[in-house]
């Protein structure tokens, strides 16, 4: 197979960018991560909160409690996650960079062996890892390793694990309020039937929940109406769950 030779780095990040996702791709999962978890359990709260009969004012305090709290918590849990993965990575890339260099001879017939395993005729592995093996390619070998023995992929760099985790809290915090918008809104103009309350933050919930899963498939170039529909019925499911338990524990407490 030939290699058109007009192709240059240019035009693989551009082929990158139309066809992968882009440069922002990476900070999907944190974005998503954190916006749908923000929306589902701010609206879960509210929702077991209505069923159990509460008061609008008591909902709009367990709701932005919950928001401040778990925001923070999620963007530490994501860094700290994030972090032990890389530490982990490090501590064994540290023992095949020390084979490599003291028994590399070894590290070969291990490599061999693996791309056999995997299918590979003995010929193209050997013909493979002998180039991969020169010192210039240390770096692409032990990469090699890493995956085919640990199935370890190079992990982020410590700035963009802060980078995702304040992804997380940011997203948390502004997909999460979106549930108590209503909320915050009736209380200012001294609006107090939480019934219609209610279902103006099911509706506005509901579309958020929507527009995180088509604009994630947008970003990751998907179906948007599969992407919608997935958040969405993830966010209903979680959501018909909290109204069922809040109203069987008003019954079952009162």
């Amino acid at each position: 197979m030939s290699i058109d030779p007009n192709i240059n780095e240019h035009s693989i990040s551009l082929h990158v960018e139309t066809e992968h996702g882009g440069k922002y791709a990476p900070f999907i999962k944190s974005i998503i991560y954190g916006g749908v978890d923000g929306v589902i359990t701010t609206f879960a709260i509210i929702t077991a909160s209505y069923a159990a009969d509460l008061s609008v004012k008591t909902i709009l305090i367990l709701g932005l409690s919950n928001v401040l709290a778990d925001g923070f918590s999620m963007g530490f849990g994501d860094y700290a996650s994030s972090y032990s993965e890389r530490e982990h990575y490090l501590s064994e890339r540290k023992k095949e960079v020390h084979e490599y260099d003291y028994n590399i001879s070894n590290e070969i017939i291990e490599l061999i062996d693996m791309y056999v395993e995997k299918g590979m005729a003995i010929q193209d592995a050997n013909e493979l890892v002998y180039l991969l093996s020169k010192p210039e390619n240390k770096e692409i070998f032990i990469g090699h390793m890493m995956m085919m023995e640990f199935n370890l992929c190079e992990p982020d760099s410590n700035n963009e694990i802060i980078k995702h985790a304040l992804s997380t809290v940011m997203s948390f915090y502004i997909f999460g309020f979106v549930p108590l918008f209503t909320y915050v809104f009736a209380k200012m103009i001294s609006f107090q039937n939480k019934h219609y309350i209610f279902v103006y933050t099911c509706i506005v919930s509901g579309f958020v929940l929507f527009t995180i899963g088509a604009f994630s498939a947008y970003i990751s170039k998907r179906s948007l109406l599969k992407g919608g529909l997935i958040t969405f019925t993830n966010g209903s499911i979680a959501s018909a769950t909290a109204y069922l338990i809040g109203y069987s524990l008003n019954k079952i407490l009162s």
